[in-house]
Protein backbone atom coordinates (compact mmCIF):
# COMPACT_ATOMS: atom_id res chain seq x y z
CA UNK A 1 0.00 0.00 0.00
CA UNK A 2 1.14 3.52 -0.63
CA UNK A 3 -1.02 5.84 1.47
CA UNK A 4 0.37 9.35 1.05
CA UNK A 5 0.09 12.58 2.95
CA UNK A 6 -2.02 13.99 0.11
CA UNK A 7 -4.48 11.10 0.57
CA UNK A 8 -4.99 11.92 4.23
CA UNK A 9 -5.16 15.65 3.51
CA UNK A 10 -7.91 15.02 0.96
CA UNK A 11 -9.93 12.85 3.37
CA UNK A 12 -9.53 15.37 6.18
CA UNK A 13 -10.65 18.16 3.85
CA UNK A 14 -13.73 16.21 2.77
CA UNK A 15 -14.59 15.57 6.41
CA UNK A 16 -13.90 19.17 7.47
CA UNK A 17 -16.25 20.42 4.74
CA UNK A 18 -18.97 18.10 5.95
CA UNK A 19 -18.36 18.86 9.63
CA UNK A 20 -18.68 22.58 8.84
CA UNK A 21 -22.33 21.88 7.97
CA UNK A 22 -23.03 20.56 11.47
CA UNK A 23 -23.95 23.23 14.01
CA UNK A 24 -22.52 21.58 17.10
CA UNK A 25 -19.48 19.41 17.67
CA UNK A 26 -19.18 17.30 20.75
CA UNK A 27 -16.24 14.92 21.03
CA UNK A 28 -18.23 12.59 23.31
CA UNK A 29 -20.97 12.23 20.69
CA UNK A 30 -18.35 11.70 17.98
CA UNK A 31 -16.64 8.99 20.05
CA UNK A 32 -20.00 7.30 20.69
CA UNK A 33 -20.90 7.46 16.99
CA UNK A 34 -17.48 6.02 16.07
CA UNK A 35 -17.98 3.04 18.37
CA UNK A 36 -21.58 2.51 17.23
CA UNK A 37 -20.45 2.54 13.59
CA UNK A 38 -17.73 0.05 14.50
CA UNK A 39 -20.32 -2.30 15.99
CA UNK A 40 -22.58 -1.81 12.97
CA UNK A 41 -19.65 -2.76 10.73
CA UNK A 42 -18.85 -5.73 13.01
CA UNK A 43 -22.43 -6.92 12.67
CA UNK A 44 -22.07 -6.92 8.87
CA UNK A 45 -19.15 -9.38 8.94
CA UNK A 46 -21.04 -11.69 11.33
CA UNK A 47 -18.04 -13.51 12.86
CA UNK A 48 -20.16 -14.58 15.83
CA UNK A 49 -22.86 -16.30 13.77
CA UNK A 50 -21.48 -19.85 13.87
CA UNK A 51 -24.87 -21.16 12.77
CA UNK A 52 -24.48 -19.56 9.34
CA UNK A 53 -22.55 -21.25 6.57
CA UNK A 54 -22.22 -18.04 4.55
CA UNK A 55 -21.24 -15.35 7.05
CA UNK A 56 -21.25 -11.68 6.24
CA UNK A 57 -23.43 -9.18 4.44
CA UNK A 58 -22.57 -8.04 0.93
CA UNK A 59 -19.10 -6.52 0.60
CA UNK A 60 -20.48 -3.09 -0.31
CA UNK A 61 -22.68 -3.09 2.82
CA UNK A 62 -19.64 -3.92 4.95
CA UNK A 63 -17.60 -1.17 3.31
CA UNK A 64 -20.39 1.38 3.76
CA UNK A 65 -20.40 0.75 7.50
CA UNK A 66 -16.60 0.88 7.67
CA UNK A 67 -16.77 4.17 5.74
CA UNK A 68 -19.10 5.55 8.44
CA UNK A 69 -16.58 4.51 11.06
CA UNK A 70 -13.83 6.26 9.09
CA UNK A 71 -15.94 9.42 8.87
CA UNK A 72 -16.23 9.61 12.64
CA UNK A 73 -12.53 8.73 13.04
CA UNK A 74 -11.63 11.64 10.76
CA UNK A 75 -14.05 13.92 12.59
CA UNK A 76 -12.62 12.94 15.99
CA UNK A 77 -9.10 13.56 14.70
CA UNK A 78 -10.15 17.02 13.49
CA UNK A 79 -11.70 17.78 16.90
CA UNK A 80 -8.75 16.43 18.91
CA UNK A 81 -6.43 18.86 20.67
CA UNK A 82 -3.28 19.49 18.60
CA UNK A 83 -1.03 17.91 21.25
CA UNK A 84 -2.96 14.62 20.90
CA UNK A 85 -2.47 14.16 17.17
CA UNK A 86 0.49 13.82 14.88
CA UNK A 87 1.18 16.16 11.98
CA UNK A 88 -0.60 14.98 8.83
CA UNK A 89 2.64 13.82 7.19
CA UNK A 90 3.55 11.61 10.14
CA UNK A 91 -0.02 10.38 10.52
CA UNK A 92 -0.26 9.35 6.86
CA UNK A 93 3.02 7.43 7.26
CA UNK A 94 1.73 5.58 10.35
CA UNK A 95 -1.54 4.77 8.53
CA UNK A 96 0.45 3.40 5.60
CA UNK A 97 2.65 1.29 7.89
CA UNK A 98 -0.27 0.05 10.01
CA UNK A 99 -2.23 -0.92 6.90
CA UNK A 100 0.81 -2.67 5.48
CA UNK A 101 1.22 -4.70 8.68
CA UNK A 102 -2.51 -5.49 8.83
CA UNK A 103 -2.71 -6.54 5.19
CA UNK A 104 -3.82 -10.14 5.14
CA UNK A 105 -3.25 -10.48 8.90
CA UNK A 106 -6.57 -12.29 9.32
CA UNK A 107 -7.33 -10.53 12.59
CA UNK A 108 -9.48 -12.53 14.95
CA UNK A 109 -12.57 -10.31 15.05
CA UNK A 110 -14.11 -11.45 18.30
CA UNK A 111 -15.44 -10.06 21.57
CA UNK A 112 -11.91 -9.20 22.75
CA UNK A 113 -11.42 -7.11 19.62
CA UNK A 114 -14.62 -5.20 20.42
CA UNK A 115 -13.25 -4.51 23.91
CA UNK A 116 -9.94 -3.34 22.51
CA UNK A 117 -11.68 -0.87 20.20
CA UNK A 118 -13.86 0.37 23.05
CA UNK A 119 -10.80 1.03 25.23
CA UNK A 120 -9.11 3.02 22.46
CA UNK A 121 -12.21 5.17 22.03
CA UNK A 122 -12.74 5.58 25.78
CA UNK A 123 -9.14 6.70 26.27
CA UNK A 124 -9.46 9.14 23.35
CA UNK A 125 -6.68 7.50 21.35
CA UNK A 126 -7.45 9.67 18.34
CA UNK A 127 -4.51 8.42 16.28
CA UNK A 128 -5.61 4.80 16.75
CA UNK A 129 -9.21 5.72 15.99
CA UNK A 130 -8.04 7.17 12.68
CA UNK A 131 -5.74 4.24 11.82
CA UNK A 132 -8.13 1.41 12.70
CA UNK A 133 -10.54 1.63 9.72
CA UNK A 134 -7.54 1.55 7.37
CA UNK A 135 -6.12 -1.48 9.17
CA UNK A 136 -9.45 -3.30 8.92
CA UNK A 137 -9.68 -2.38 5.24
CA UNK A 138 -6.17 -3.67 4.58
CA UNK A 139 -7.01 -6.97 6.27
CA UNK A 140 -10.45 -7.65 4.79
CA UNK A 141 -10.82 -5.38 1.76
CA UNK A 142 -8.46 -2.84 0.24
CA UNK A 143 -7.70 0.69 1.38
CA UNK A 144 -8.73 2.11 -2.02
CA UNK A 145 -12.10 0.35 -1.63
CA UNK A 146 -12.53 2.00 1.78
CA UNK A 147 -11.61 5.42 0.40
CA UNK A 148 -14.07 5.01 -2.48
CA UNK A 149 -16.81 3.88 -0.09
CA UNK A 150 -16.06 6.88 2.16
CA UNK A 151 -16.27 9.36 -0.71
CA UNK A 152 -19.54 7.82 -1.89
CA UNK A 153 -20.95 7.92 1.63
CA UNK A 154 -19.95 11.56 2.06
CA UNK A 155 -21.85 12.46 -1.12
CA UNK A 156 -24.90 10.74 0.37
CA UNK A 157 -24.38 12.57 3.66
CA UNK A 158 -24.20 15.95 1.90
CA UNK A 159 -27.40 15.13 -0.01
CA UNK A 160 -29.08 14.23 3.29
CA UNK A 161 -28.02 17.56 4.79
CA UNK A 162 -29.35 19.35 1.71
CA UNK A 163 -32.75 17.73 2.40
CA UNK A 164 -32.70 18.82 6.06
CA UNK A 165 -31.58 15.51 7.61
Amino acid sequence: MNFKQSDLEELLQIQAEFDARIDTHNIEDTKTAYFIEFTEWFNTIEPFKNWKQQKGKAREVQLAELADMLAFGLSAYLQAPDDEKRPVGQMSFTIDMAAHLASGAQQNFDFKFIGLVYKQVEKEKFKTMLRLPFMIAADLYTVPELIDAYKTKMQVNHERQDRGY
